[in-house]
């Protein structure tokens, strides 16, 4: 009778430690399946575009906060992207967003899209699902296009992921407008309806023309707006000088280079537009030299945007 008692409680044991444990059952969770899969058909598909890929992803907070990177890469090296940032701080309002555009060396890392999978499969999927709402979404091409995890009872910004706005095998087609950016827009919206007076543009010059000089001192004696350019030869590009000032404060100047990094289409290489403000200036060989200028800072960001709004 003891040695039955004892066999007994032997089996009941060992079913407790085994026959209940179903977390080493080997079982694969149907999320890490089809992330799995889903990578399969990635990696199929890149294999026939010869290493190019285009991956634009975005995150935007319930706050107001948001972010958003296309990156083009060849065989897992970024060659160029769009980064923005962006800011809203008023719900009634559109977010204020600022872009960069970039070439060569990235000022950070940006993953590819295996190693965006690997993140997924690693560090995402395998969070306890007792705690957490797992989501695992693919596009009409079995892509993976979300990735993420938000623990229950979460109302806020607590959810943790990978989201992927567009992704293919393919050159980024750049979502860029440049037809603000220039220096007669940059004028309009500095100056709006000051009544101010035109001194001229000279082409094919290293200056302003005399007469444009004479105009501008004038202008400015007598506190009247202004402005003038000139327009020297590129040698890849458009280049424009200008010289402008609203009637108060200091007197601007403008840098334009069309294509700073050579070449003619926006999609390539947005242009460079700079405003650097003059408290004190004088004229030295037909060109206007500041004093005390400011940093000189760029108006366009990586979209081709002219980041000034017009003057009411």
């Amino acid at each position: 009778m003891h040695s039955r008692t004892h066999a007994a409680f032997l089996i009941i044991a060992l079913c407790a430690c085994s026959c209940g444990d179903s977390g080493d059952s080997g079982e694969t969770d149907p999320r890490v399946e089809r992330a799995e899969e889903s990578r399969t058909a990635w990696a199929q598909l890149l294999s026939e575009s010869e290493g190019v890929e285009c991956v634009a992803r975005e995150y935007r907070s319930v706050f107001g906060s948001s972010w958003s990177t296309q990156v083009e890469f060849f065989d897992g090296v970024a060659q160029q992207w769009i980064d923005c940032t962006g800011e809203q701080f008023n719900f009634s309002e559109p977010a204020v967003e600022v872009c960069t555009r970039g070439r060569g060396v990235p000022p950070q890392p940006y993953p590819t899209m295996d190693e965006l999978y690997e993140e997924c499969i690693r560090d995402i999927l395998t969070v306890d699902p007792a705690v957490n709402d797992i989501v695992f979404e693919t596009d009409s091409r079995g892509i993976m296009t979300r990735c993420a995890y938000t623990p229950h009872g979460c109302l806020d910004d607590c959810t943790t992921g990978i989201y992927v706005a567009a992704v293919d095998a393919t050159a980024c087609e750049w979502d860029v407008d440049c037809s603000d950016c220039n220096p007669t827009t940059a004028r309009d919206r500095l100056l709006g309806d000051a009544g101010a007076d035109d001194c001229g543009h000279s082409q094919a010059s290293d200056g302003f023309s005399e007469a444009s000089l004479s105009c501008i001192e004038a202008a400015w004696l007598d506190d009247t707006a202004f402005f003038g350019s000139y327009e020297p030869q590129g040698v890849d590009s458009h280049l424009v000088y200008a010289a402008l000032w609203s009637g108060e404060g200091p007197l601007l100047l403008l840098a334009y280079d069309s294509a700073p990094c050579g070449g003619w289409s926006c999609t390539d290489c947005i242009p460079s537009l700079q405003l650097t403000e003059c408290p004190g200036w004088t004229v030295e060989d037909s060109r206007i030299v500041c004093s005390d200028a400011s940093e000189s800072r760029q108006l366009c960001d990586g979209r081709g945007t002219l980041l000034l709004e017009p003057v009411p």
